[in-house]
């Protein structure tokens, strides 16, 4: 598995724990390495328990989607 796979099911089991400051921090490593698969986290419903976060549109304004 890929290390940007894996990030992106790190974010998306906390998201559904509601452990929502790991799953940001977990995003914040895929802004950093510039990995375009964040871009999934925007439509993928699974996501969903983030949106209601401020830092969700941080991160959307981060990968130009905002």
């Amino acid at each position: 598995m890929r290390h940007w796979n894996a990030q992106l099911f790190l974010v998306r089991a906390h998201a559904q724990l509601g452990q929502l400051d790991e799953a940001f921090a977990a995003l914040d490593r895929l802004v950093a390495e510039r990995v375009a698969i964040a871009t999934q986290v925007a439509h993928d419903p699974s996501f969903d328990p983030l949106r209601s976060d401020p830092r969700f549109d941080e991160f959307l304004h981060a990968i130009g989607l905002a």
